[in-house]
């Protein structure tokens, strides 16, 4: 016995993922300090896989991201949007984390 799904669950499935393909952005600091959450998003996993920040010191991560909207002892955190539907976006971060000189040493993206 085989169960046909109605057209529009298809349809909605095939939306659903595709919304979020193609909005990965190679990061841009001009873009990212003065863009919107969502384009920050989209730069984020650029900033995570390519390294840029790794060495840097918290000077040089702040001069490519402006300052950050929340600071701890060993990292900065951005907010970030990154576009998943049913997902609120107010949790999700960007953070740059410093070793005991203070250099970055791990980028990554929280919730």
């Amino acid at each position: 016995m085989r169960i046909e799904l109605p057209a529009f669950l298809v349809i909605v499935i095939l939306t659903l993922s595709l919304i979020g393909c193609g909005n990965n952005r190679p990061f841009n600091n001009t873009k990212w300090i003065e863009g919107s959450l969502r384009d920050r998003g989209r730069m984020s996993e650029d900033l995570v896989n390519s390294n840029i920040l790794i060495g840097a010191t918290v000077g040089e991560a702040e001069q490519l991201l402006g300052p950050a909207d929340f600071t701890y002892p060993t990292a900065l955190q951005y907010k970030i949007d990154l576009g998943w539907p049913l997902k609120d976006p107010k949790h999700y971060g960007l953070q740059v984390h410093f070793d005991a000189s203070r250099r970055v040493h791990t980028v990554k993206i929280v919730d």
